[in-house]
C-alpha cells in the first residue's frame, strides 16, 4: 500500500524547514483548515464507506442486468477494505501498542495474517501472536488501565525458518 509511504514522506517534509514552510503556506493560501495528512486519512475513510454503498446496490439490483458487475466490484472493494484495515492495524500496533520491538518496520513484514492469543504451560498470562507473512511475533499483553493496554515484545521467528506440516488424523490411525 502506498498510504504508509505517503504519510512517511509527508512526515519527512514537515521535518525539513523549507518544505515545512511551503506546506504551511499552501495550506493557508488554499484555505484548508486541516494539514495534508488529514486529507489522506479522509480519503481512506471515504473509501471504506464504498462497500456499504455497493452492498445496498447489490441488494436492489439482484435479479436484473448489471448485477454481476456490481457483485464483482463489491467483492474487490471488500478485499481492498480488509487490506486497508490490516495496514491501519499494523501501523497502530507499531506506533502505539508494541513495546520493546527493535526490528524493522512491521509494514515491511508483509500482511498481518493472524492475531490471536494462546496459553503457555507454566506461564500465568497468555501470549499474543502476530503472524505476518515474513515473521511471527510473540508478545505479552500489559494492561495500563481499564481502557488502554500494550503488547510487550518477547520473541520473534522468521517465517523462512518455520515449516508447517499438516497431519490429518483419521479413525483408521492407531
Amino acid at each position: 500500500s502506498a498510504f504508509p509511504a505517503s504519510l512517511a514522506a509527508l512526515e519527512r517534509l514537515h521535518g525539513v524547514e523549507p518544505s515545512k514552510s511551503a506546506l504551511a503556506q499552501c495550506q493557508r493560501e488554499l484555505g484548508h483548515i486541516f494539514p495534508v495528512e488529514e486529507y489522506l486519512h479522509r480519503a481512506v475513510q471515504r473509501f471504506l464507506k464504498y462497500p456499504l454503498l455497493f452492498k445496498d446496490m447489490n441488494k436492489k439490483l439482484s435479479p436484473i442486468v448489471g448485477y454481476d458487475i456490481v457483485r464483482e466490484a463489491l467483492d474487490q472493494l471488500l478485499i481492498t477494505a480488509v487490506k486497508i484495515n490490516s495496514v491501519k492495524r499494523v501501523q497502530e500496533l507499531q506506533a502505539v501498542e508494541l513495546v520493546g520491538w527493535e526490528g524493522e518496520e512491521l509494514t515491511n513484514m508483509g500482511d498481518l495474517l493472524l492475531e490471536d492469543s494462546f496459553k503457555i504451560a507454566g506461564a500465568k498470562e497468555p501470549r499474543y501472536l502476530f503472524l505476518f507473512k515474513k515473521c511471527l511475533l510473540v508478545t505479552k499483553r500489559k494492561e495500563h488501565s481499564d481502557t488502554t493496554s500494550s503488547f510487550v515484545y518477547k520473541t520473534s521467528f522468521s517465517m523462512d525458518n518455520i515449516t508447517l506440516k499438516e497431519k490429518v488424523e483419521s479413525k483408521s490411525d492407531f
